[in-house]
């Protein structure tokens, strides 16, 4: 079975989705030495409570001029 919502959050802002409630906690800036990056912090609860934290990022690396996403994924009680 596979659901997909697309959605933009605010700091402390969270959508619904099937039965989880996913929160924008934070978004961390961060110098690596080939690229810059913004990561976010997601929470992600259950109305069991808390569940997990997932960090999905964009990375620009400037010698390449390339923007990199990286997902976050939570499979099966695994985070990856």
């Amino acid at each position: 079975d596979r659901h997909e919502k697309v959605a933009a959050l605010r700091l402390g802002e969270s959508i619904e989705f099937s039965d989880y409630k996913i929160c924008l906690k934070d978004i961390e800036r961060y110098r690596a030495p080939t690229y810059m990056a913004e990561r976010a912090v997601l929470e992600i609860t259950t109305k069991a409570g808390s569940l997990t934290q997932l960090y999905p990022e964009k990375r620009f690396y400037p010698s390449y001029e390339a923007l990199i996403t990286k997902t976050a994924l939570y499979i099966r009680g695994t985070s990856i």
